[in-house]
């Protein structure tokens, strides 16, 4: 019966290595900047949370791609001196939060939601991610002091003709890997943890030297998502992975 409930969470792909092409598009990337137009709802929702910064100091924990935000709900009870920012691109699922649904959260606009040191913001993580790197890089009035990003179970897209859409295959990566001083990365797909970290070594030719980490996650009921809880009753691998850069080379 276990083993039946597991094959529902295993990724459907006949990939069953590296993706041939990650070396030469990672070198393309760091050949080529990225330049995508931002689209200017995207600027005005950054420019509100770096006003919200502005005025409450306090080094940054991301979570890309929080979901309903359960995960953010706990790195903000582990960081309480932190500001704790989830970012999805699916209102609908923060509208599901209980972050959202708590009465002393405070409805910013239709895109931003505060609770003590939780925000919340409907984004999309590209041109977000981009953005923060602009502000980083101008070192006059930068708010952006990130010391952790989290990216729980992201979206694998498991078809190889789909790579380019995996955080590492996409022309922002060289940009995300520069945000902050530590990446923390889970999924429960071993390729996916692969080519992250064979992506983020040659991007180091560009910054520096990554310290790699990898752990099989044991959790004592202290989960980050029910998506993790359901991996682990279910016996599903799940494998973390830790980039860390000196924040002397995060520009």
């Amino acid at each position: 019966m276990q083993d039946n409930l597991s094959k529902i969470y295993d990724i459907n792909t006949s990939q069953t290595q590296i993706h041939k092409s990650l070396e030469k598009t990672i070198s393309s990337h760091l050949k080529n900047k990225y330049q995508r137009p931002i689209p200017e709802l995207q600027k005005n929702i950054f420019n509100k949370i770096n006003s919200i910064l502005s005025n409450n100091i306090k080094p940054i924990i991301l979570d890309s791609g929080c979901g309903t935000a359960m995960s953010t709900q706990v790195l903000a009870k582990k960081f309480p001196d932190h500001w704790i920012i989830g970012i999805d691109r699916s209102i609908t699922r923060l509208k599901k939060s209980e972050i959202y649904k708590d009465k002393n959260t405070e409805v910013i606009n239709q895109y931003i939601f505060i609770n003590n040191n939780q925000i919340l913001v409907q984004a999309d993580l590209f041109d977000f991610w981009e953005l923060i790197y602009n502000k980083i890089n101008n070192k006059i009035n930068n708010n952006w002091q990130i010391q952790k990003h989290y990216l729980l179970y992201p979206n694998p897209y498991p078809k190889a003709k789909h790579f380019k859409k995996r955080f590492h295959g996409h022309p922002v990566f060289p940009i995300l890997l520069k945000l902050s001083e530590q990446i923390i990365l889970r999924t429960n797909w071993d390729i996916y943890i692969q080519e992250f970290e064979l992506a983020a070594k040659i991007c180091s030719r560009d910054i520096t030297k990554i310290n790699i980490i990898k752990n099989n996650i044991i959790k004592n009921n202290n989960y980050f998502s029910l998506f993790e809880k359901k991996y682990v009753e279910n016996n599903i691998k799940i494998t973390e992975l830790i980039i860390k850069t000196p924040q002397s080379h995060l520009k």
